[in-house]
């Protein structure tokens, strides 16, 4: 990665995984850059980088690597602490941020990839994020199972996408969290399922993006489903700006 000009650095713990880092933040705003080791081992280490974006360019990721060329600072935030999109609250002034991210941690150390992903996105958008429990809006998914075809067993498969004023949810051997993902992406609101449905399932469902109330209707007559707005206590991400320090 290249060098920067680092107006300070600073050792973060990174709960809950416990591993300290060095955390450099540069002189301009919004850029960072960290290395740190999370072993022994001179050769496992964490590399992160982020940098402004223009323009949402979608996202990759595995157990033990994230990477973005663009993508908003709130989707980020979802994935940092595997919350759904809706649940994360960034104020106005933050809705258009984008960013390029980079995340590489040793693959036996996985699961410092979220934590270390939370500590370095609040300090490259200089940001305060908190948990609270609130009232929220959310869809409750009435119907379950409907249409869904019990899964025979075999690797797990989905998509969910609206491209050129279609929209497509295709989904083999997969949970009903896949149904409940693709609902939140398109609605962009909060979505309960009952508790213990466990089974997997296959479906798959057209509708027009560009027709309003397509989405819904897909849901109804091709998959035997119905969405009822409703209100829960869920627990959501805040996050405010804050001042970085000289």
């Amino acid at each position: 990665m290249s060098s920067i000009g680092y107006l300070r650095m600073k050792p973060v713990t990174l709960a809950p995984s416990g591993y300290s880092l060095t955390v450099a933040v540069p002189q301009r705003r919004s850029l960072l850059s960290v290395q740190g080791s999370v072993s022994s081992d001179q050769y496992s280490l964490v590399r992160v980088a982020i940098f402004p974006a223009s323009e949402i360019a979608g996202s990759v990721w595995s157990k033990d690597q994230f990477q973005s060329k663009g993508a908003s600072l709130q989707s980020l935030l979802s994935f940092a602490y595997d919350l759904p999109l809706p649940r994360v609250l960034v104020p106005s002034g933050l809705e258009q941020e984008r960013y390029a991210v980079q995340v590489w941690v040793p693959s036996d150390s996985a699961n410092a990839l979220r934590p270390i992903m939370q500590t370095a996105l609040a300090a490259a958008a200089a940001v305060r994020v908190r948990m609270e429990v609130r009232d929220v809006a959310a869809i409750a998914i009435e119907g379950l199972p409907g249409k869904l075809r019990p899964s025979r067993g075999g690797q797990p498969l989905s998509q969910c996408q609206e491209k050129e004023n279609t929209g497509q949810l295709t989904a083999e051997n997969s949970g009903l969290e896949v149904l409940k993902n693709c609902i939140e992406q398109i609605t962009g609101t909060s979505v309960l399922i009952p508790e213990g449905m466990t089974k997997t399932y296959s479906f798959e469902m057209r509708w027009d993006s560009s027709k309003h109330g397509s989405f819904e209707a897909a849901l109804r007559d091709q998959l035997g489903l119905q969405l009822q707005p409703t209100n829960a206590s869920l627990s959501v991400l805040t996050v405010e700006r804050c001042r970085r320090s000289a």
